[in-house]
């Protein structure tokens, strides 16, 4: 069956070459790796998670108690989580050079009050899981420093109402829990703290409700500061600390039954919170508990994602500096979205919901910052769970979904094998080359014999020269490379 294209609606605004031939390049979100069926799943309502470094080499999908990671060409076979027999709302992080990674769940569920675990690992070594509280929290982890930050409503089972706001900070180890909470005014019991980490100082903020408005506490790097207090009836969406220190605050005010108008609200150690003028625009969620979002690190560029009350069809909005706020229907559907931490990019990963007529493809689009791209199929399957991850940088996208199966993809499409290697040497010169590889950006080589350097290098052109000693035999190996990864490697022996 034939599928049109689904509507855009908007809420407000408008939306060198050398003399060798090059071959076309995958870009980013237009090609994808074939999907890889993983380890099966149980459950009909299996969460999946997906996060990629900074760096863009690694990536790991998490889901029903296991995980992958990203191998370079492939993911690897499913490991199982330490204390992970039940995994809710997965969330999955890397820092920039992939050495370090966080995962945060929900566990078993006690009336209604979940048991929070979280993990983390290093150096692709085993993970370090604890139980760490009840109730609801969120994680983050820096991308070049050592620190990650938890923080969490903790809640009552017998009650299913909060009594703290509790923060551990991590730096190879997780600290006692801080409690936050103010002598006064109540705590939702709803919703979770937001948390942001600066990517470079090692300073943090934690953004909660407590009483009729939002606090902010920042973290110096020893303490937490006493909580700057303001913004009376907005709920925190997602939180950003940029390198001057200001804290910008996603939030959704209620200004309508179903109808919310959201914000970014911002503030520093001093205060107070500063109001936007005018809203960037509405979000119609049941609530305004159920509308989520992401923003990036210098807090210009955003994304809300939430379901449309009236009509249960998945609704994202974005926005940048040169992009006013723009709402994208993408109808009956099961949707996931992420941002790049840089605001470069968006991915949103769908799959047709039970009632939907728009048959098993489960389908990918791209924002690079004024429109969504079409719809890119990379699976099949129908209502079932599904996850999108985007690179802080923007420069590989991933995809996962739950279908019996964890299936995951990454863009861009790996490279193709190096053919036609070929390599001689005159005088003290060695001259290869090699016929250029689909999907290249450019070209990883390495040479083994005397008086070279045996480690992998880059040179953009599939040519090299390399001086060498005469006589002498030499083992070369070439393979492409790109951000979604390396190509299969060719080897060649020349003398």
């Amino acid at each position: 069956m034939h599928l049109r294209p689904l509507p855009t609606v908007i809420a407000c605004g408008v939306l060198a070459v050398g003399l060798m031939a090059i071959p076309v390049r995958a870009g980013v979100g237009s090609s994808w790796t074939t999907e890889q069926q993983l380890w099966s799943t149980s459950s009909s309502a299996t969460q999946v998670a997906v996060a990629t470094s900074g760096n863009g080499q690694k990536s790991t999908v998490i889901a029903g108690g296991k995980f992958s990671d990203w191998t370079g060409q492939s993911w690897a076979k499913g490991k199982k989580f330490p204390q992970a027999d039940e995994m809710d709302n997965p969330d999955i992080q890397w820092d920039w050079k992939g050495k370090r990674t966080l995962a945060t769940w929900d566990g078993e569920d006690n009336e209604g009050v979940a048991d929070l675990y979280r993990a983390t690992r290093t150096n692709g070594g085993a993970w370090a899981t604890q139980m760490y509280g009840t109730g609801a929290g969120e994680a983050r982890l820096a991308l070049r420093d050592k620190l990650a930050v938890s923080a969490w409503y903790n809640m009552e089972s017998d009650f299913g109402t909060t009594d703290a706001v509790n923060v551990a900070t991590w730096d190879g180890n997780w600290s006692a829990a801080t409690n936050l909470t103010l002598p006064a005014g109540d705590l939702p019991s709803v919703g979770s703290p937001r948390v942001a980490v600066d990517g470079v100082s090692g300073t943090a903020v934690v953004v909660w409700q407590q009483g009729p408005a939002l606090q902010v506490s920042f973290w110096d790097g020893a303490d937490w500061s006493a909580p700057v207090s303001g913004a009376p009836g907005r709920v925190p969406l997602a939180v950003q600390l940029d390198e001057s220190g200001v804290a910008a605050i996603v939030t959704a005010r209620e200004t309508a039954p179903q109808q919310q108008a959201i914000e970014v609200v911002r503030t520093d150690q001093v205060g107070p919170l500063q109001l936007p003028v005018t809203p960037l625009g509405n979000t119609t969620a049941a609530t305004p508990s159920l509308v989520t979002a992401d923003l990036s690190t210098d807090g210009t560029v955003g994304l809300v994602q939430y379901d449309d009350a009236s009509s249960s069809t998945a609704v994202v909005g974005t926005w940048s500096a040169t992009a006013p706020y723009a709402l994208r229907n993408w109808g009956d559907a099961n949707v996931d979205a992420d941002l790049a931490a840089a605001g470069t990019a968006a991915l949103v990963t769908l799959m047709p919901s039970p009632n939907s007529s728009s048959g098993k493809k489960v389908r990918t689009s791209f924002w690079k910052g004024s429109s969504w791209s079409g719809l890119k199929q990379v699976g099949s399957c129908k209502d079932k769970q599904v996850a999108a991850g985007v690179a802080p940088q923007g420069d590989v996208m991933t995809a996962a979904w739950a279908c019996g199966h964890i299936h995951a993809t990454r863009s861009p499409k790996v490279p193709g094998a190096i053919k036609n290697l070929s390599g001689r040497i005159k005088g003290s010169k060695a001259t290869i080359t090699w016929k250029a590889a689909s999907n290249s950006l450019n070209y990883g080589y390495k040479i083994k014999g005397p008086k070279v350097n045996a480690q992998w290098l880059t040179v953009d052109d599939p040519k090299v020269s390399v001086p060498v000693k005469k006589g002498a035999d030499y083992k070369v190996s070439v393979r492409g490379q790109n951000a979604g990864g390396v190509g299969p490697v060719a080897t060649t022996k020349i003398s």
